[in-house]
């Protein structure tokens, strides 16, 4: 028997005839035991050894050896952490089918709400006119024949007998066109300037919006009272025509107007015989022989 250098031994057996000089390698108790002790840490839970601080040749296996137990609690470390990636991965799939599913049924369940003030944005949108057509008896030609705002009289609250082309003009308006009130109302503010503009803002402050009815009285009431109606019969009773400082037409249609603001429902004649008495003597004088046959 020979002893090597790692610890194994082996023997020589003599020639037999028919067969080659051979060796039969044995292995120590030393290496049995290595070989077993690796198939039982793959087979077992693994417990590896801790690295010897100083070893010497002959450790070197005890070396070897606990390397591979590291080696063997890596890739066991490895697997499990693979395990639980995988596992994790699929929850994380799992759950994020979940909340797609809950929110498109919270999208298929939910009814927005909408104000009443509010329009849906997918509403049909209407043309000014078509909008009016309710109000004018399903007429929409009416709706297009409304005068612009320019063509409304303004009223500024200081002249005689603004207020009363405001009122009469309006009024026709609307029974002609059979504009609603919501129009009529709307354009109050532009066509309001200087002192009657003031007085429309705190109008509007302190009794909020109101129809074209109520605007007509509160104007009436603040410029047609009887302050308003003494101003003017003083004013057409004190104007005596001049003929070298008045226009006649100019004069004559001044007295006409205030004579029909205060009287509205005087005639024609009887508005020229009033304004005939204001004319002077040879003025009316010649004036009644021209409608008279006979002067």
């Amino acid at each position: 028997m020979v002893h090597t250098r790692n610890g194994s031994s082996y023997s020589v057996q003599p020639d037999v005839p028919g067969q080659g000089r051979g060796k039969t390698r044995t292995r120590s108790a030393k290496s049995s035991s290595r070989k077993t002790h690796l198939e039982d840490a793959r087979a077992a839970p693994h417990s590896p050894r801790s690295v010897p601080t100083s070893f010497d040749v002959n450790s070197e296996p005890e070396l070897i050896e606990v390397l591979k137990d590291h080696v063997l609690e890596i890739i066991n470390n490895t697997n499990q952490f693979a395990t639980h990636l995988a596992k994790s991965d699929s929850e994380r799939k799992k759950l994020k089918n979940e909340i797609i599913a809950n929110v498109e049924q919270i999208h298929k369940n939910y009814e927005p709400h909408i104000p009443r003030h509010s329009s849906p944005l997918n509403e049909e949108k209407h043309s000014f006119e078509g909008s009016l057509t309710p109000f004018l008896g399903g007429n929409p030609i009416c709706a297009k024949d409304i005068p612009k705002l320019e063509e409304w009289p303004t009223f500024s609250g200081e002249a005689e007998c603004n207020h009363i082309e405001l009122i009469r003009t309006i009024n026709m308006l609307q029974d002609n066109f059979h504009i609603p009130d919501e129009i009529i109302v709307g354009k109050l503010h532009p066509l309001f300037t200087i002192t009657a503009k003031k007085w429309y803002y705190k109008m509007r402050l302190d009794h909020g919006k109101q129809d074209w009815p109520w605007w007509k009285c509160e104007i009436i009431t603040k410029w047609a009272n009887n302050s308003w109606r003494c101003k003017i019969e003083n004013a057409f009773e004190s104007s005596i025509f001049n003929s070298e400082k008045d226009k006649p037409l100019t004069w004559f249609l001044k007295k006409k107007d205030r004579l029909s603001a205060l009287h509205p429902d005087m005639s024609y004649s009887i508005i020229n015989i009033k304004i005939l008495r204001k004319c002077g003597g040879e003025l009316e004088h010649a004036i009644k022989c021209r409608g008279v046959e006979h002067c």
